[in-house]
């Protein structure tokens, strides 16, 4: 049986970041790579989770919200992944300890140490193509207050 190496990798190409899987590449929009950078994360922590591993690292824990304040259901960010990525031909999952990642007609089975990484690269290349996009919002502001209040749109 013949055994070959794939490739696997991200870079910035002005406003795209490209995808690499063996001699395959993709181009993705910026904040599709960050959504494949996180669904990729999301299922590389449950492989892992599969492979025995518990160790959780450090997390910080903290109210910062009313708590007895009536919420809406909405679906979580994990919930709608599949519906997010699956228009652009992309599709992850994990299968025991493997994270299996779909891009068009590619797939490619990854250990979860492999998967982090991938996700981590896809993650700094999708900001620098943001960042070369002018994009100014941040996943932690709701608006730019100050353009509202001169009357301006809020993007």
């Amino acid at each position: 049986m013949l055994l070959k190496q794939n490739f696997y990798g991200a870079a910035c190409r002005g406003t795209l970041v490209v995808l690499t899987m063996g001699d395959q590449r993709y181009s993705l929009e910026f904040d599709l790579a960050l959504k494949l950078s996180a669904a990729i994360r999301q299922h590389a922590r449950i492989a892992k989770l599969c492979s025995g591993n518990h160790e959780r690292g450090i997390r910080a824990l903290g109210v910062l919200h009313d708590a007895t304040a009536a919420k809406p259901r909405r679906k979580r960010f994990v919930e709608r992944m599949p519906e997010l990525l699956k228009p652009h031909g992309l599709d992850v999952g994990s299968e025991g300890q493997l994270v299996v990642l779909r891009v068009k007609r590619t797939t490619a089975k990854l250990p979860y140490p492999e998967a982090l990484t991938l996700a981590q690269w896809i993650r700094v290349r999708g900001k620098e193509a943001k960042q070369n996009a002018g994009e100014p919002r941040h996943w932690s502001e709701v608006a730019n207050m100050p353009a509202v209040v001169n009357g301006a749109r809020p993007w």
